[in-house]
């Protein structure tokens, strides 16, 4: 096997930061924030991932770009979807309100949002999005698939944030196996991974739990990393989106070292 892409372990600014050492914390050079807000006087190498869509109308609005400029941030990313302009959330799942927007709506609602705030992200600041998982609401349909993440990329001029339980969750509710998604995806555009354990379910729903990531978890993102490459000047950036207890995720960061940051 050709090696695979480097990574680059970047660590998650959640309710536990604070709980972890100093020791633990001084392994990683960057960090990923969940707002713009929260990166205020960071100095050091800085990731944003916000749950915030290109499809809804107050965007912009949304984010603070005083402090993105103030801080060194590497790349800003959000969701392009769901297919409404507006949604309620019902048991963790969107559900449309309003109008439902055909695919070629939402991509063309989300270029506009975003040529109007392009210039007012750092020079230096990627953007990219993240594939949303796919639920039976109607508010998913068409912005969840291995097509709609390269039609984005494409035709937004957008990198791609690869949530693997998202993609996994797609797969299984769609009907079809998550090998199948990877296969259709343009591995090209992803600069950074997401990882943690879903619920898969063969006779019902498969849901994104944010479980500590398990050895099939760890066999997919070897898989991804193989296909990516190491022809990249750039490492994969990978987060682990488990948040439940310390020891669990240090075990889990401990893992993903010895396995792909030691070859």
């Amino acid at each position: 096997m050709a090696p695979l892409a480097k990574i680059n372990p970047v660590l998650p600014v959640s309710h536990q930061f604070d709980h972890f050492s100093d020791d633990f914390r001084e392994k990683f050079s960057c960090f990923e924030f969940r707002s713009a807000d929260h990166v205020e006087g960071w100095a050091g190498d800085a990731l944003v991932h916000t749950g915030l869509s290109l499809t809804m109308p107050d965007f912009a609005s949304q984010i603070d770009f005083d402090n993105l400029r103030k801080a060194p941030v590497r790349r800003f990313s959000f969701d392009v979807g769901p297919c409404f302009r507006e949604v309620e959330t019902v048991d963790t799942r969107y559900v449309g309100v309003g109008e439902k927007l055909s695919v070629d709506q939402v991509l063309s609602i989300a270029k506009t949002n975003l040529e109007s705030v392009r210039e007012k992200f750092p020079a230096n600041c990627e953007l990219a999005f993240e594939n949303l998982n796919y639920y039976p609401t109607g508010a998913y349909d068409g912005v969840c698939d291995a097509e709609f993440c390269n039609r984005a990329c494409s035709e937004l001029d957008l990198k791609m944030v690869l949530d693997v339980a998202h993609a996994r969750v797609t797969a299984a509710n769609l009907g079809y196996k998550f090998s199948v998604f990877l296969n259709q995806l343009d591995l090209n555009n992803v600069n950074e991974v997401h990882l943690s354990r879903p619920e898969i379910n063969n006779d019902k729903l498969s849901m994104d739990r944010h479980e500590q990531p398990d050895d099939e978890e760890f066999s997919w993102l070897k898989v991804i990393l193989d296909r990516i490459g190491n022809a990249r000047s750039k490492p994969v950036d990978v987060v682990i989106e488990y948040y439940r207890d310390i020891d669990g995720i240090m075990a889990s960061y401990e893992r993903l070292q010895k396995e792909f940051c030691q070859q």
